[in-house]
């Protein structure tokens, strides 16, 4: 039985190894896991579209789809420190309003678009 799924050897009752790798996380080493890796391609991604004009509505589908679909499965499978969050949404805002002062409050920013949000 050496299918795709099963371990070299063929051993399905082999216990999965504390070092085994999902998606560039180490299982074992997931407490040593810096957010900090995540963080700063996502820094170059924003800034690379951030040289295009682009509209808010443009920006935050960029947003949601590029930036945070590659954070999601790591901040789900671990717990997330508040301060990466924090920095995280402050990389976004910045990219949504070019580094400058935002226009609309950010309560309302994340309302849906009936409630008169950008969301």
């Amino acid at each position: 039985m050496n299918g795709f799924f099963a371990p070299r050897g063929g051993n399905l009752n082999k216990p999965i190894s504390k070092s085994s790798n999902a998606r560039g996380v180490a299982r074992g080493g997931m407490l040593n896991f810096r957010i900090d890796r995540l963080i700063i391609p996502l820094k170059k991604l924003l800034n690379i579209w951030s040289q295009r004009d682009i509209s808010i509505y443009g920006k935050i589908n960029l947003v949601k789809s590029l930036a945070l679909s590659k954070l999601i499965f790591i901040c789900n499978v671990m717990e997330t420190p508040k301060l990466s969050a924090n920095e995280v949404n402050k990389i976004t805002l910045d990219f949504i309003w070019n580094h400058k002062p935002p226009k609309i409050k950010y309560s309302t920013l994340i309302k849906t678009n009936k409630e008169g949000g950008l969301e």
